[in-house]
């Protein structure tokens, strides 16, 4: 992690294992930014199980949007993160449409796919989020 690469996928599942099995989880759980490909979403769902009632958040947002977003984040935090950076944030972006973004069709098909405008204010985003997990 220290050097941007992702975890391997078998310390990840194991994770999810162990918290998954903890009584705070029994009710629900958020996973931010997981599954990353559809290979990881089948073993999420197998470990799942019967639990696999999912609600995928697909937020729609414009590049620039996204840009300007993560660049305030570099000016608020204490250090500057080098993925926050616009050409680092674009590129990230080229491997989310390559690698993640056949998720959204994936998890449409299986009817978990909820599809959120995350260009408005981040209250009322949030507000819509919470709307969906009640």
């Amino acid at each position: 992690m220290n050097k941007g690469k992702l975890v391997p996928d078998e310390i990840i599942f194991s994770i999810i294992r162990r918290r998954l099995k903890k009584a705070d989880a029994k009710k629900g759980f958020v996973l931010d930014g997981f599954p990353r490909n559809i290979q990881q979403a089948e073993v999420l769902e197998k470990i799942l199980g019967k639990r696999a009632n999912l609600k995928v958040f697909n937020l729609k947002v414009k590049t620039s949007t996204i840009i300007r977003r993560l660049s305030k984040r570099r000016k608020v935090l204490l250090y500057q993160r080098d993925d926050d950076k616009p050409i680092a944030i674009r590129n990230r972006l080229k491997v989310y449409e390559k690698e993640s973004s056949p998720l959204v069709e994936y998890y449409r098909k299986k009817r978990f796919l909820i599809v959120i405008d995350g260009e408005g204010v981040e209250e009322k985003i949030f507000s819509t989020i919470r709307k969906y997990l009640k």
